[in-house]
């Protein structure tokens, strides 16, 4: 039995009574398979374990490829009324490939600009759908005219045209995806509190001081994700967090460490400093972001922040705890708060 009867088997085989009476369902059924597939090799690809990409792509779509027609049993087992008018081994091709992409938003995955991001869910999900459903089309008609057998010749042009609409949709919808997108037109604040700063004659916050400033960063040098803090001014020593966060333990011990490096007992002591130039004392800021996910790292955002405070005589420093953060492994769920606390002491 070939690999295409084995991936077939779950949609064809047990339906034997089931004649597909066209040539365009059969090459819907590959597109999905070859979609899904495919699909599964970016996520792979973006899925943070500290493992090459390349091996974690070719892991999740081999992964994919066998647990699609298991999850195709499962949906033929259900036996869906819904969409009882479409073929049936195409129904189940389809449902399960909806399901399959469905479910990798619930991993922690980390596409490019937070693809799997909660506010981008509904349009993940709608747009997810109308590109299976295009695409699916698109394999049906190339299949359509392959089988000669079948292709009439009004319906032979169809599904030309078709596909040429489709692919100028694919062609579109991916360089829209891949694009950076337009800036937000700035808000004209200068509507806003005119008369009373002018009546108070207050500064406006938003220009740069005085002070020329610089900026350096100290680390333990033992991030071997961020280089900025392996090549450091300053070298901090390590410490040892296992009292504060017992919770580091099992599997999320076992996957930060390997993507870190290092575990809970030699956290780093990381930042970026702004400081003044000058004589005098300074008084000082800490800034510590925000629990996202620790595959990103937000701290160099504070850039701007630090920058303006400097030129005005303050010292910054944007402190890196990215490694004590959410990740697809899992999170502490505030139970690492004391541990953050106790790294910016």
């Amino acid at each position: 039995m070939s690999l295409t009867q084995i991936i077939l088997k779950p949609f064809i085989n047990p339906f034997e009574d089931v004649k597909i009476e066209s040539p365009f369902w059969k090459g819907g059924i590959y597109g999905l398979i070859i979609l899904i597939i495919l699909i599964a090799g970016v996520v792979g690809y973006h899925f943070r374990t500290g493992i090459n990409p390349i091996l974690m792509a070719f892991a999740w779509m081999v992964s994919t490829l066998f647990t699609f027609p298991l999850i195709a049993t499962l949906v033929k087992w259900f036996h869906l009324k819904l969409i009882s008018a479409l073929p049936r081994s195409f129904s189940y091709g389809l449902v399960t490939a909806i399901i399959t992409y469905s479910s990798f938003r619930y991993f922690r995955s980390h596409l490019p600009n937070t693809f799997f991001d909660f506010d981008s869910i509904i349009y993940l999900q709608i747009g997810g759908i109308i590109y299976f459903i295009f695409n699916v089309v698109l394999l049906g008609c190339i299949w359509y005219l392959i089988d000669r057998s079948f292709t009439k010749e009004k319906q032979r042009r169809l599904s030309i045209l078709t596909i040429c609409l489709i692919l100028v949709a694919d062609i579109y919808g991916t360089y829209w995806l891949a694009s950076e997108g337009s800036a937000f037109k700035p808000v004209n604040t200068t509507i806003y509190g005119r008369k009373i700063v002018k009546n108070n004659e207050i500064e406006d916050p938003s220009k740069p001081g005085t002070y020329k400033y610089d900026c350096f960063t100290y680390g333990s040098s033992t991030d071997s994700k961020r280089k900025e803090f392996s090549e450091v001014r300053f070298t901090t020593p390590t410490v040892d967090a296992s009292i504060l966060l017992p919770e580091w333990k099992g599997d999320k011990a076992k996957w930060r460490k390997r993507y870190w490096g290092f575990g809970v007992k030699e956290f780093p002591l990381n930042s970026r400093v702004w400081f003044p130039k000058g004589d005098g004392s300074f008084p000082l800021i800490l800034i510590v972001h925000g629990n996202h996910s620790m595959e990103y790292h937000s701290d160099p955002g504070y850039a701007y922040l630090g920058e303006q405070l400097a030129s005005r005589g303050f010292i910054t420093a944007s402190i890196d705890e990215n490694f004590i953060n959410g990740t697809w492994s899992g999170d502490f769920r505030g139970k690492e708060m004391p541990a953050r606390a106790w790294v910016i002491a």
